[in-house]
């Protein structure tokens, strides 16, 4: 197992634009590390840059005790010479060449010998439950098995890292599922250090060891996925990570109302920050707001204004209007509530998150 080192980062594709700024990453051997983020938020070119299909401006990437690209000592790894496994979001594969040739594609580019080479097709068909199919062309295939024989073709050369694209982004929701375990499994057999890059919360929630969110160029957090979720550094990843996002009040975005310094007030007395002025937004989980709190002291609670009762199945997710923000809860419970209602809402102040004026947690 290897581990990946990236310091100080930075990367820019006409010298103005920044497509990564002053990145720094210490990838665990054997971790599964998600690259979090909206399109042009550096992801893709982070991951490039490890593969060595785009150099580093500035900072330097080191995959083990190996420098990969160290612009400052005139130092740069060829891709074919780091021993990584890459799958793009297009498979990729060879139409004109059966699975078990695609497979062995990187193999023969090796010159490893026809035996080893046979083994390794095998073995590596084997593991994603591809043998049957050795012998069809990927017209043939669907789009779950072409992913497969693409993962399967990458795993034949050994290496010591998998290097993901968004991998699943051009599956249906069911396929989509159906990979997110075979990756869970096939990184729980290999222990292979794995770098995904998705826009997609969820995946990156079910698959990493580590999530690294990123904004602009720029690393919002790097953490466990619950660290993520349930701490998150700033407030941009408050509101980019979960479904519904975190309601969130600001004191910034709409004219303050007496009920948001009174809010803001208790937080700050309970949570010992000096000054409530710090306090620039507050934010709470749809599903850590509730109804029908009573007089409980633990909480905030709020009249607001039912918007509409959104059932979902297992969940009905509420939207709710308070003042100027719109915010949401969610329950497992069946209410029979009617939009225009008047509610009460209820929120634990330890669940309640703050952030400065910068974006940055309080607390």
């Amino acid at each position: 197992m290897t581990g990946i080192s990236l310091e100080h980062v930075r990367k820019s594709y006409d010298g103005k634009e920044i497509a990564v700024e002053d990145l720094s990453l210490e990838l665990k051997p054997g971790s599964f590390v998600c690259l979090l983020g909206s399109s042009g938020c550096g992801k893709t070119t982070t991951l490039r840059m490890i593969a060595g299909l785009e150099r580093v401006d500035a900072g330097s990437i080191r995959v083990g005790d190996r420098d990969f690209d160290t612009p400052a000592k005139n130092l740069f790894v060829r891709p074919e010479d780091r021993n990584l496994g890459m799958v793009f979001q297009s498979y990729a594969l060879w139409p004109h060449m059966t699975v078990e040739e695609n497979v062995s594609f990187g193999l023969k580019m090796r010159k490893t010998d026809q035996k080893k080479r046979e083994k390794l097709v095998t073995d590596s068909l084997a593991q994603l439950k591809m043998e049957q199919y050795r012998k069809r062309y990927p017209a043939e295939l669907s789009g779950g098995q072409q992913q497969r024989v693409a993962l399967a073709r990458m795993l034949a050369v050994e290496p010591e890292i998998l290097l993901l694209d968004e991998p699943l982004s051009n599956l249906d929701a069911a396929l989509r599922l159906e990979m997110r375990s075979e990756l869970k499994r096939l990184h729980a057999r290999l222990h292979n250090t794995i770098v995904f890059v998705t826009h997609d919360q969820l995946e990156a929630m079910s698959l990493a060891t580590e999530i690294a969110v990123m904004s602009k160029g720029r690393l919002e957090q790097y953490d466990t996925p619950m660290n993520v979720y349930h701490r998150p550094a700033t407030a941009f990843v408050a509101k980019f990570v979960g479904n519904p996002p975190m309601n969130m009040i600001s004191f910034s975005e709409n004219k303050a109302e007496p009920w948001m310094y009174k809010l803001r007030d208790e937080v700050a007395s309970r949570r010992n920050i000096d000054s409530a002025e710090k306090i620039n937004s507050i934010g709470f989980r749809s599903e850590d707001t509730f109804l029908d709190a009573g007089n409980d002291s633990s909480g905030w609670s709020k009249a607001v204004h039912l918007e509409a009762v959104l059932p979902t199945g297992p969940e009905t997710i509420l939207n709710l209007r308070i003042g100027n923000f719109t915010i949401y809860l969610v329950t497992g419970q069946n209410y029979s509530l009617v939009a225009g209602e008047e509610i009460l809402i209820f929120v634990p102040y330890d669940k309640i998150h703050v952030f400065d004026a910068n974006g940055f947690r309080l607390g």
